[in-house]
């Protein structure tokens, strides 16, 4: 068995369960069974639990680490995809006796992982795996660069502040869409409807002649990036999906961290970067200029896709699979445990 150890919860969104399941899913194709340990979130557990994973571990906020000690006992490896930064005792302790993978972590605790996962950072040696190519996203089989849309329909704008949102960015992008006049545009807005912006949506979106708001759901982000032209995002894992699947894509950036990353991707023109409190008039600049630019939407799918290829968690489980045989010597003997 191998534990994935992630994070969850109002304050932490769902990217860090979604890329869990990325792994899961690519390992259950390898015959590996794996067990969830995470907080105790609602929607996180509604998430694992739709896509089979009924067995889940509840880790109790205050004792984390040693609940998950406990988990691994009888685990051949361990992945850990948590925000706080881990130290050098708490990923040796994670390593005793099975290997350990450290996804997107920035704390000391990566010099003691057999594998580290930095999709948003520079390899530091022959361990880590960095770079857009290795974000585990799910398989959707509809990865690819768009086709022009047709210019007799109206446009679909797909809007996704992530499954947080804490500062009603949603609002803010939706009022910014229904001033895009040429062309006049649809939004496509999802949410998650445990926040407190869900609420608002409703009146708003009518009041804007929008459609409703659709809920976030574990899967269902292909579907609605398969009818999107342009979508707005905030920086997460919905951002590479919709790289890896050829949607031009305009960042909303919440803090000076989501801005210097996007600024990254911006400069090898994979998206397009907005800052952190610009003005309703430059989102809407930003995706009037999109919509009304085929060739732009078409070379910014292009090089997303370039970056972001969807085989991030096969890649991942190579190197796993690997590390696990070099430290065990029997990785298939420890994967039925």
């Amino acid at each position: 068995m191998i534990l994935l150890w992630t994070d969850a919860g109002p304050d932490v969104g769902l990217g860090h369960v979604s890329r869990g399941l990325a792994l899961a899913d690519e390992l259950a194709r390898r015959g590996a069974p794996c067990r969830f340990a995470l907080p105790a979130d609602v929607t996180a557990r509604e998430w694992l639990r739709s896509a089979g994973h009924v067995d889940s571990i509840m880790l109790p906020g205050d004792a984390a680490l040693p609940a998950v000690l406990a988990a691994a006992r009888d685990a051949a490896a361990v992945v850990a995809d948590v925000r706080a930064p881990l130290g050098r005792e708490a990923v040796r302790m994670l390593g005793a006796g099975r290997s350990v993978v450290v996804v997107d972590n920035a704390g000391p605790g990566v010099a003691d992982a057999d594998v580290v996962v930095a999709p948003f950072g520079q390899p530091r040696d022959a361990r880590w795996l960095a770079g857009p190519a290795h974000v585990p996203l799910r398989r959707t089989g509809s990865v690819g660069v768009r086709r022009s849309r047709s210019a007799r329909r109206v446009p679909t704008v797909l809007v996704s502040m992530g499954a947080s949102d804490p500062t009603a960015l949603t609002v803010r992008v939706a009022e910014a869409l229904a001033d895009v006049a040429a062309p006049r545009v649809r939004a496509h807005v999802v949410a998650n409807p445990r926040t407190p912006v869900w609420s608002v949506l409703p009146a708003l979106l009518g009041r804007l002649g929008f459609p409703p708001a659709r809920p976030i759901a574990p899967g269902a982000m292909a579907a609605h990036l398969a009818g999107a032209d342009v979508a707005v995002l905030a920086l997460g894992v919905t951002v590479y999906e919709a790289l890896a699947a050829g949607v031009s894509t305009v960042v909303l950036c919440r803090n000076a961290d989501d801005e210097a990353h996007a600024r990254s991707l911006e400069a090898r023109d994979a998206l397009v970067c907005i800052e952190a409190g610009a003005p309703a008039s430059v989102i809407a600049g930003a995706v009037c200029a999109l919509l009304r630019d085929s060739e732009r939407r078409a070379a910014l799918g292009r090089a997303g896709h370039a970056l972001v290829d969807g085989r991030g968690a096969a890649r991942i489980v190579d190197r796993l699979l690997d590390a696990m045989a070099a430290k065990e010597g029997d990785g298939a003997r420890r994967l039925e445990a």
